[in-house]
């Protein structure tokens, strides 16, 4: 699978950042439309705890958010780009919820 797009930067936010992304997904069958996802980037190992404490952190930053909403029967994502044996602090992890523009 193969992501094009860029990324809008967000605000910092205590113990990560959060940035919306969107990009064009293109499979081998053909090329679906264009997503938007919301998410946290940290270091370290994910727990389970991390992963609800988060999720909650991303819902809570979308209630006032004029733009974007999370879209219905979305599931939290976890995302671990690590080599095995990685010490916690090369550990590179996203939390990610996928989000719609509201509609006007």
């Amino acid at each position: 699978m193969k992501r094009s797009g860029h990324v809008q930067s967000g605000n910092s936010v205590k113990g990560g950042s959060w940035w919306i992304e969107m990009g064009m997904v293109t499979v081998a069958t053909g090329t679906f439309p264009v997503f938007f996802s919301l998410a946290f980037a940290n270091v370290g190992f994910v727990t389970d705890e991390e992963v609800e404490r988060r999720e909650s952190s991303l819902r809570d930053l979308l209630n006032n958010n004029p733009e974007f909403h999370v879209k219905e029967g979305a599931s939290v994502e976890v995302a671990q780009y690590n080599p095995p044996f990685a010490l916690p602090f090369n550990r590179r992890n996203e939390i990610a919820l996928e989000v719609e523009r509201k509609q006007t």
